[in-house]
């Protein structure tokens, strides 16, 4: 009898344990999708400059950024929900590249058109991305500790 009630209580944990991977996973998944929602609201009703997803998740990084304070009241923090949901979206991140793709197929006629800009825009904008990412690179390493080897 005892070996019976003793696998009975490791199912339950275990089936507990699977509800609250459950229940911290949706909320990860809401708390994204509400950044997501919460950008386009502000592009669409504040006239932003920049995508929705892109002020959503500017603004996601700023709570981010707080998140110790936030760590007293929410055990986990934002990460421990958001991160396994972020895990799992960028393994299938390649899907995400699809639409990209059969829009420059079927644009193809387009791009043969305007081949020189297309060219300039694509080269500038690496170019500009990977200048800011060096700068910002180099402002935070800065700030971090230099740990010895």
């Amino acid at each position: 009898m005892t070996s019976s009630g003793s696998g009975a209580g490791r199912g339950t944990a275990a089936w507990r344990q699977g509800l609250l991977g459950a229940a911290s996973a949706a909320t990860g998944l809401l708390l994204l999708l509400g950044f997501v929602w919460l950008g386009n609201w502000a592009h669409a009703e504040l006239n932003l400059p920049l995508p929705g997803t892109v002020a959503g998740f500017a603004l996601f990084a700023l709570v981010l950024a707080h998140t110790e304070k936030l760590r007293r009241t929410w055990p986990a923090g934002l990460t421990g929900h958001v991160q396994p949901v972020a895990n799992r979206l960028l393994s299938h991140m390649g899907l995400l590249f699809v639409p990209a793709g059969v829009g420059i197929i079927t644009q193809a006629e387009v791009i043969r058109h305007f081949w020189f800009p297309v060219l300039v825009a694509s080269i500038g904008s690496t170019l500009i991305g990977l200048a800011v990412t060096g700068w910002l690179m180099h402002r935070l390493a800065a700030k971090l500790p230099i740990k010895e080897l």
